[in-house]
């Protein structure tokens, strides 16, 4: 069985944006000298997990994400 996280995009604006994901699935890929992250990577846990976001990276304060099962 998977195992499943709660993945959560945290925005410069406080907003924030959830979905759940396959733990083991999750990569953040960064710019090594800013720190910036160019790319985020994971798999839905399953289809009703599933939805479609346009997520501007340059407004993510950064992403968390927390073990449920």
């Amino acid at each position: 069985m998977n195992k499943k996280s709660i993945l959560t995009h945290h925005f410069k604006n406080r907003k924030t944006v959830q979905t759940t994901i396959e733990t083991d699935s999750l990569e953040v890929i960064s710019n090594k000298q800013t720190g910036t992250i160019v790319r985020v990577e994971y798999n839905y846990f399953d289809e009703s997990s599933r939805r479609i976001y346009g997520i501007d990276l340059s407004e993510i304060a950064y992403i968390t994400s927390e073990l449920v099962s």
